[in-house]
C-alpha cells in the first residue's frame, strides 16, 4: 500500500489508527469468524471456502515482488 501523508488531512492519530485497522482487515482469508456466526445464530455464507495455501500465498507474493512491491506474508 502506498499512502500519501497530507499534513492536517490524514495524519491524525485517529486516521492512522483507522488506516492500520483497514490494512489489517485485508489479511488473507481465514475461518476464525465461523464460531462468531454460530453464536449469533447466523448462516456463514463461506462455509466451503478454504484459506489460501502457503504455496498460493508464496506464488502471489512472488508476483507482487516481481512488480517491485515489498511483501510480507503472515507477519
Amino acid at each position: 500500500m502506498r499512502i500519501p501523508i497530507i499534513p492536517g488531512i490524514n495524519n491524525t492519530d485517529k486516521n492512522i489508527h483507522d488506516t492500520i485497522n483497514f490494512l489489517l482487515s485485508l489479511l488473507p482469508y481465514h475461518r476464525l469468524g465461523v464460531s462468531k456466526y454460530e453464536k449469533l445464530d447466523m448462516e456463514y455464507g463461506l462455509e466451503e471456502l478454504a484459506p489460501p495455501s502457503d504455496e498460493e500465498m508464496a506464488r502471489l507474493k512472488e508476483r507482487f515482488e516481481s512488480s517491485g512491491f515489498y511483501v510480507t506474508v503472515g507477519e
